[in-house]
């Protein structure tokens, strides 16, 4: 029995009492959303009124008697009146009708008039005010007709006598309630059942002949109905009209049930066959559209209406559910294949395996309570002279707790760079701002790297410094101190998960320093020999993942201009990319007054860079096209046995196809490096978002 199998039922349960909460006053939302698929359906099928009424709304009940005398000579069919307490004048061979007791919503009590023929008239609203239906019977007035039920038959039996001389019982209408009472009504078109002005009436000598005359309050008072406000004559006359047509919505029970087993037969099918996800949800979808569409129908075309909001409902939460269900099964899966691998990795440790044991741990998330067994791991790995795996290790329980015993400490020892080693070099300040300074973790073209400490946040993170007054002549050092502190405010704005992040710039006893996000893994320079390349698709995926980090700075307005394999980290065990030392390389430039030498990188170097022009982010897209050919082969695409060798081939020579070097790569690549690596730069792609797109096409090609 499979897990949806087994927890359908609890499915249904949760989803059918969440119906059910939804369904209870003051929200009513399922009936809400029932009433409102039935005024839209109702709505779509309009008919014209028939033409043999006539609306008057008049000021005061002291004008009904003179309407009464009009219609007795003008000899109208039927004359029927809301109001209750005008005067009652005899109308001759006219029958006239009206509310022999009435209600509002105001006053809900039923209250007796001194009408003898007629009906009650009590317009009440569905739970939310609209009205859509109306009650022909009261069981406290038994056997008395709602007015419009009394009009309609006053009709059905003159309609008679005038077939048949002899008197006949009250016309025979089919009601066509529901098991509360309640009759639906079927509107028609509101602009059929205008009101007119009396002074029309009187200037026409016939306006009444043969017509059904309803009497109204022109108080502007209005009743919310499907087809909008209406006034009480023409509810009224809405109202007679379906009875006398045998115009109404009809509920059957036998059709709700329908739609309720209709729903519960799609929600078996779709959890027997253990169905989840975009399958489930586009099943649930197709049945709950097909519940809608056969009682859309039903209702336009048969005047039935089956309650379909409760099935609806009912399947798209299954749909949710059905979504989310393969999520929680797969979070499931997780959490066990990771006890699993604990235990192996628990197992790896009592063996003395340490390495091997690393190889589990770190693909397991950082926990709280593996924080011990991680740090003792790497003081084993330590230990065995494991140094970077250990390493690795301290810089993870350092990212869940800083603090945690001895771990800044080891991390550093473990990271240590051999210019510590060199007396007379840079001595280690303590303090940078406003973090610690733990060690020496590397040293490059300019100033040196340490490992710091974020106090006020517990926080590891790298610190690169230089020494200004060191590097730069006296005549460079404010130049270099304003142009460093700006590029890297600038670079400090870039928030993109293929950047390292940089927290913080300053300056302390003329040592510049940036705070940085502490990034562990390897440079891609580590693979760029014939003999330590990566598989190529692992190359072109890394590619395109600094080119999106690219393309996201130079929408910045932040160009690198030093981009390479050494400045670009990738850590395997998070499968994270990303470019260092943004803000850096304009200060290079800077000191190239002090060497009177291009410093960096000459290789990675574009035409243009090389010639002192401005550089922009096609400069930057050229290097990563330098970078990705190396990555691929091995070798650079351009040398030269000298600096000026070197930049004449640059700017003049092409370079090999890549295929020509490994025949086994995709010719793809010759076309996506010639245009990464032309001369001009307008030749070059558009932005970092266009070669990244071009590169994931050749992976998309298998």
């Amino acid at each position: 029995m499979t897990l949806a199998r087994l927890t359908l039922p609890r499915l249904v349960a949760l989803v059918g009492l969440s119906i059910g909460a939804a369904s209870l006053p003051p929200g009513q939302f399922v009936q809400r959303f029932d009433r409102a698929l039935y005024d839209a359906w109702l709505r779509l099928d309009l008919e014209e009124a028939p033409d043999d009424f006539v609306l008057l709304d008049v000021t005061d009940g002291a004008e009904q008697p003179g309407i009464v005398e009009t219609a007795r000579w003008q000899r109208a069919a039927l004359l029927v009146t809301t109001l209750p307490d005008a005067p009652i004048v005899p109308a001759g061979n006219v029958p006239v009708v009206g509310p022999v007791a009435v209600a509002t919503a105001k006053m809900p009590v039923l209250r007796q008039t001194h009408w003898i023929e007629g009906g009650f008239w009590w317009p009440r609203g569905d739970f939310d005010g609209v009205l859509r239906y109306d009650r022909p019977q009261l069981g406290d007035l038994a056997g008395t007709d709602s007015l419009p039920l009394a009009a309609a038959r006053r009709l059905t039996q003159r309609q008679t006598d005038a077939l048949k001389p002899s008197p006949t019982a009250p016309g025979d209408i089919a009601l066509k309630t529901d098991g509360s009472g309640r009759r639906w009504l079927r509107y028609y078109d509101p602009e059929s059942l205008a009101p007119v002005s009396l002074d029309d009436i009187r200037q026409r000598g016939d306006a009444l002949t043969g017509k059904i005359v309803v009497i109204g309050i022109g108080d502007g008072v209005f009743h919310d109905t499907p087809v909008g406000p209406l006034t009480t004559t023409q509810l009224v006359a809405h109202t007679i009209a379906g009875y006398r047509a045998s115009d109404a919505v009809e509920t059957s029970v036998a059709a709700t049930a329908a739609g309720w087993l209709f729903a519960a037969a799609w929600t078996g099918a779709i959890g027997l066959a253990s169905l989840g996800g975009l399958i489930a949800v586009a099943m649930a979808t197709v049945a709950a559209a097909s519940a809608l569409a056969l009682a859309g129908a039903a209702f336009v075309l048969a005047d039935v209406w089956i309650p379909a909001g409760g099935p609806t409902l009912l399947l798209a939460g299954l749909a949710g559910l059905g979504f989310r269900r393969p999520e929680r099964r797969a979070q499931q899966r997780k959490t066990a294949e990771e006890r699993v691998t604990l235990i192996d990795g628990r197992r790896l440790v009592a063996e003395r395996a340490f390495v091997e044991a690393w190889d589990v741990y770190r693909r397991l998330p950082i926990a709280s309570d593996l924080i011990g067994e991680i740090y003792a791991l790497g003081c084993a790995l330590e230990e065995d002279g494991e140094q970077k795996l250990a390493a690795d290790a301290f810089h993870r329980v350092a990212q869940a707790d800083a603090s945690f015993k001895d771990v800044t400490s080891r991390l550093v020892a473990c990271c240590s760079a051999p210019t510590d080693e060199h007396p007379g070099e840079q001595r280690r300040p303590d303090t940078l701002g406003r973090y610690e300074v733990l060690g020496v973790i590397g040293s490059g073209a300019m100033g040196r790297v340490y490992l710091g400490r974020d106090p006020s946040l517990n926080r590891i993170v790298a610190i690169k410094a230089i020494d200004l007054a060191k590097e730069f002549e006296a005549g460079y050092v404010e130049e270099a101190r304003e142009r460093f502190e700006l590029e890297a405010e600038i670079a400090a704005r870039l928030s993109h998960p293929g950047i390292v992040t940089i927290f913080d710039v300053g300056e302390e006893h003329g040592v510049a320093f940036i705070a940085m996000e502490y990034v562990r893994g390897i440079h891609l320079s580590d693979h760029t020999t014939p003999d330590t390349l990566l598989p190529y698709r692992d190359v072109i995926d890394l590619i395109a993942r600094a080119a999106d980090a690219l393309d996201y700075a130079h929408h910045q307005n932040v160009v690198h201009r030093d981009i390479k394999p050494a400045n670009i980290m990738y850590d395997s065990t998070t499968n994270s990319l990303k470019i260092t030392d943004f803000g850096v390389a304009r200060l290079m430039d800077v000191s190239r007054t002090r060497t009177g030498v291009i410093l960096g990188t000459p290789s990675y170097m574009s035409p243009e860079q090389l010639e002192g022009e401005n550089v922009n982010g096609h400069t930057d897209l050229f290097a990563l096209g330098v970078s990705l050919y190396q990555l691929l082969t091995g070798y650079l695409p351009f040398r030269g046995t000298s600096m000026t060798e070197l930049m004449f081939v640059i700017s003049n020579e092409p370079h090999i196809p890549v295929t020509g070097l490994r025949a086994e790569l995709p010719s793809a690549l010759d076309t996506v490096l010639a245009q990464a690596l032309a001369k001009e730069p307008a030749a070059r792609f558009d932005d970092g978002a266009e070669m990244a797109g071009s590169l994931r096409a050749i992976l998309a090609e298998g």
